[in-house]
């Protein structure tokens, strides 16, 4: 103990000595003294009061630090050679040591806590590289759309649950079986011994051998996980030249360390989901990837309803990154599937070896993408699409934007971990592909024999053709739409009289009957369709002379309706105005807001029928309403969507969520809570088929329906041409209760205008009819 004291005090003593000599050294150097300083009879005197000889010391142990790193770095590396021999082996031995510094600094690195951040980041990473498969109201596939919330043009792949097991020891064998899932159980001295020569999936010399460009990169399976993860454009184009390689190393290191132990629980399942899901394999370029999309579209199977063989197959599809229906030697696929699956079965498992070969032999190649009709006419043609995303435009056309916008809203309500990896959509497709088919022709036969009507637009062809913009929605009573055809792009417009229905509501609800008299009193020059008086009159002391007044049914039925503007501004104040505005879901044309300091410009927009909306709005109003006044008073949002299946990936579980959202159209419980206010709307919804004048009477003659409220709308051009007809229904079809949206018309700024004399009943008579075929 005293010898070592004494030892360590003589090492400090030396150091010292060497510190001060080295220091005096830097003090008398020329450079230092410039000619100043110790000469001469000053020479032999200490310079500790000269600041020169401070920075001397400094220098003096910069150089003390630096000889101790070198001596080191020579132990070290062994460069205190004297022959060639000599260095050349100090060579060999500086590659050990390096290979053991990077192996042991790798594992360092590894076997360190996940960030649990970094693991969110690769979950979203996930989330937003996850198409959603559409499914129909059958179950069938019928397309699939990309993450509303993903970052780049990537389409995505579809999810898998069950990863089929040809596929993946066929995927582990080609690319040296790098993966254990008991990463826990490998130490540094595993590594350093050769044990083990991977730890995450990563191989512990593949940090060195990315920096040598002659090395053959290596592909493991979480290095192309990694690289399919990444967000923006190629992972080979991160960096520069042969840097390329030791970028995604670096990348698949990073993920391998913070997302590894999430990926490998359950005997590695979700590693082989991701993996089955972010790839190259894919039927063509620009289409969803991955298993399930490829096994979709090339042999019309689900992954785990796939043979061995077609497991193979697709397998080596993957690593050798090819899109299967657009490969010029489908042959070489299946010798090269076969050859592995030879090498890898044939000593453990011959018979399932012989199997695979067999199976291999009898699949035929798939009919190119590029093959198939452009403009496919059959449902059946359009629902065999081997090109996912064509397939879905094609079987859902503008539906699409209904679904995206759906699960759009779903994932905004998400906190990042939830993934939606199915939807199954209201529409029954192949139906409703018959449907629009069946339309198009009894329009265009409409058109045909409709020769007084003026029809200025071509029924069923596209606004950018001249043909008219034309939107039919059906909804069942839960509120799911079944039937949907659209051409061109309706926003919101004036719906003519249909805009007296949120008026006609909160008078029936104040207990005005159909009969009640309403002043057709002028009022600041507002024109007035009441027979006789076109700008109203000054009083109402006779009322029941003719023009006078008008019945609440008639006002209703007037194109500009001064009555009901006058019975609208007296009997509700402007917070009501406002409320009816809110939830009718209503904008006014100056605020937007339904203000109640614009009450009266509510009033005259309800009355004058410019009030703004669009079809799918009116189809939400027929369909609350009709279930407040026909059916048990609870009504459903309508929807696009009718369940989702969900992963969360927080909780590792999969469940179905029934798609519900609250209707924009609140009726229930503020308006129509009397029996006789619902009597009065019913009376105010039929009297256009049951008044011996009515506009609709004539859709009476269809057989096999039962109307149960109807109302049609018209607007008009600057130059008084007809230019939109609306039509709104609830029907019983077969027992079956139903609510309709219809509308047709030409562009808002066009000032022709659709037709010049074409009423609402010969309009929407075969729209109707081809509803009740459908449907019946």
């Amino acid at each position: 103990m005293y010898l070592a004291l004494l030892k360590l005090f003589w090492l400090v003593r030396e150091s010292v000595d060497w510190v001060r000599i080295h220091a005096l050294r830097y003090f008398g150097h020329d450079i230092v003294q410039s000619g100043y300083g110790n000469k001469g009879e000053r020479a032999g005197k200490l310079p500790l009061s000269d600041w020169r000889y401070a920075v001397s010391v400094v220098f003096a142990l910069i150089e003390a630090v630096v000889r101790m790193f070198w001596q080191v770095f020579r132990w070290l590396f062994f460069f205190n050679t004297r022959s060639i021999a000599e260095f050349f082996l100090s060579g060999v031995k500086f590659v050990l040591v390096l290979a053991v510094l990077s192996v042991a600094g790798l594992y360092g690195y590894l076997s360190g806590d996940p960030d649990p951040q970094m693991l969110a980041r690769y979950q979203q990473l996930h989330q937003q590289h996850t198409a959603t498969a559409l499914l129909d109201s059958q179950g069938r596939l019928v397309g699939a759309m990309p993450n509303p919330q993903r970052q780049d043009s990537s389409v995505g792949s579809l999810s898998i649950e069950l990863v089929p097991p040809v596929y993946w020891d066929v995927l582990d064998h080609q690319t040296g079986r790098q993966l254990r899932w008991d990463y826990q159980n490998t130490g540094i001295s595993d590594l350093l011994f050769w044990r083990q020569r991977h730890y995450k999936g990563i191989a512990t010399t593949d940090v060195v051998a990315s920096l040598n460009p002659f090395s053959q990169p290596n592909n493991s399976l979480i290095k192309q996980l990694s690289n399919a993860l990444q967000v923006q454009g190629n992972a080979d184009e991160r960096c520069f030249g042969w840097f390329s390689d030791f970028c995604n190393t670096l990348s698949a290191v990073r993920l391998a360390k913070h997302a590894f132990p999430y990926l490998a629980r359950n005997n590695g399942s979700e590693f082989k989901r991701w993996t089955a899901m972010h790839n190259a394999l894919r039927g063509e370029a620009d289409d969803v990837y991955g298993l399930r999309a490829v096994a979709e579209t090339v042999f019309n199977k689900r992954p785990e309803q796939l043979s061995n063989a077609e497991q193979a197959l697709l397998a080596m599809a993957q690593l050798e990154r090819h899109a299967v229906l657009d490969l010029e030697n489908w042959d070489d696929l299946k010798a090269n599937a076969d050859e592995v699956s030879l090498t890898l079965y044939a000593r453990d498992q011959n018979n399932l070896a012989i199997e695979i070969s067999k199976d291999l032999q009898r699949i035929r190649e798939p009919q190119s993408a590029r093959l198939e009709s452009n403009s496919p006419q059959s449902p059946t043609e359009i629902l065999k699409r081997r090109n996912l995303r064509k397939r879905s435009e094609l079987a859902l056309g503008d539906f699409e934007s209904l679904i995206y916008s759906r699960l759009s809203d779903e994932y905004a309500e998400s906190n990042g971990t939830k993934l939606i990896s199915d939807a199954q959509i209201s529409l029954p497709v192949a139906d409703n592909l018959q449907f629009q088919a069946r339309l198009l022709s009894r329009l265009k036969e409409f058109q045909r024999r409709c020769t007084s009507c003026g029809i200025r637009k071509t029924l069923g062809e596209q606004p950018e053709n001249s043909g008219a913009h034309i939107q039919v929605i059906v909804a069942d009573q839960a509120g799911q739409l079944v039937r949907y055809f659209k051409r061109g792009d309706v926003q919101d417009r004036a719906i003519g009289v249909l805009s007296t229905i949120p008026a006609s509501v909160l008078l029936a609800s104040k207990g005005n009957k159909p009969e009640s008299l309403f002043c057709n009193q002028t009022y600041r020059n507002l024109p007035s369709s009441v027979e006789g008086f076109p700008r109203g009159l000054i009083n109402c002391d006779t009322p029941n002379e003719s023009g006078h007044t008008a019945s609440f049914l008639d006002s209703t039925e007037l194109r500009a309706s001064l009555p009901l503007f006058n019975a609208v501004r007296k009997q509700a104040s402007p917070e009501e105005l406002q409320s009816l505005y809110r939830n009718f879901s209503l904008k006014d044309l100056r605020s937007r807001e339904g203000k109640a300091s614009h009450a009266e410009q509510l009033a005259y927009e309800m009355s004058y029928g410019v009030v703004q909306s669009n079809p799918m709005q009116m189809l939400e109003l027929i369909h609350q309403l009709s279930e407040v006044l026909h059916g048990v008073g609870d009504p459903k949002a309508l929807q696009s969507i009718s369940q989702f299946l969900v992963t969360d990936m927080e909780q590792s579980r999969r469940y179905l969520e029934f798609s519900e959202t609250p209707s924009t159209i609140r009726l229930n419980g503020n308006y129509l809570r009397t029996q006789a206010a619902k009597e009065t709307m019913k009376q105010l919804l039929t009297h256009e088929l049951n008044n011996r004048d009515g506009s609709l009477k004539e859709l009476l003659r269809l057989r096999n329906i039962r109307f149960l409220s109807t109302k049609s709308g018209q607007s008009y051009t600057k130059q008084q041409a007809l230019r939109d007809q609306w039509l709104i229904a609830s029907v019983v079809i077969r027992g079956k209760r139903y609510s309709i949206s219809a509308f047709v018309g030409s562009a808002v700024d066009d000032q022709a205008g659709l037709a010049d004399r074409l009423k609402a009943a010969e309009m929407f008579f075969p729209i109707m009819a081809e509803i009740i075929d459908s449907l019946d």
